[in-house]
C-alpha cells in the first residue's frame, strides 16, 4: 500500500487509511527521524466539514434520480450507492489534496 512522506525526512511512514483518522487535532511521530507529524488546522477543518457533507448529498441525489414508481429497495440502494460513492471520493480527496505539516521537529 502507498504511504506518505515525512515532510522532514521524507522517508513514507504513514498508510492512507493511517491518514484518513490524523485530524488537525491529532499527531503522529515519525519513526525515522521523529518529527511530529499533523493536517493544517484550517485546510484540514476545511475538507473535513465539506467532506462529512458530500455523501449525504450524493446519496440524496442519487435517490431523487430513481423513478418514483419504484420500490423502497430501489430509493434504499440507489441512497446507498451515492453514500458510498461520495465516501470514496471524500476519502480520495482528503489523501490527495490535504498535506502533511510538521509540528514539531523531535
Amino acid at each position: 500500500m502507498n504511504k506518505h512522506v515525512c515532510p522532514s525526512c521524507n522517508a513514507p511512514f504513514i498508510s492512507i487509511w493511517q491518514k484518513l483518522w490524523l485530524g488537525p487535532l491529532r499527531k503522529i511521530e515519525c519513526k525515522n527521524c521523529g518529527a511530529i507529524v499533523t493536517v493544517p488546522m484550517l485546510k484540514g477543518l476545511l475538507v473535513i466539514g465539506i467532506g462529512s457533507l458530500t455523501p449525504w448529498v450524493f446519496g440524496f441525489l442519487a435517490f431523487s434520480v430513481v423513478p418514483k414508481p419504484a420500490s423502497a429497495v430501489v430509493f434504499v440502494a440507489s441512497f446507498l450507492s451515492g453514500f458510498i460513492l461520495g465516501s470514496v471520493l471524500f476519502f480520495w480527496f482528503y489523501n490527495r489534496y490535504v498535506p502533511l505539516v510538521i509540528k514539531r521537529v523531535g
